[in-house]
């Protein structure tokens, strides 16, 4: 089966495709992805995966038709730009 990963940047999204086995796990795609040259750069967090939004363990068993994400790490915590963004409005 085909399984579309894609991993989001700052300068937008890079997407491979691989050709996988059906039921192959998350942890199985991520260890073939470390394979890749157009994947050397991403940082992956295995923690931090997930099909459609939701997020899923590295044993998770992929279907026909998902699509793998890779979630990139936060530049700054949440409640932090919140604060800085009221800050800005204020002033």
């Amino acid at each position: 089966m085909e399984l579309e990963v894609v991993y989001a940047q700052p300068l937008g999204l890079s997407r491979v495709t691989l050709a996988v086995d059906e039921g192959i796990t998350v942890g199985e795609v991520l260890q073939k992805m470390r394979q890749l040259p157009e994947c050397a750069q991403w940082n992956v967090d295995p923690a931090a995966v997930g099909v459609f939004g939701r997020v899923k363990t590295t044993a998770y068993a992929l279907m026909p038709n998902d699509r793998l994400e890779v979630y990139s790490p936060l530049l700054l915590d949440p409640k932090e730009a919140r604060r800085l963004r009221a800050r800005n409005q204020r002033g």
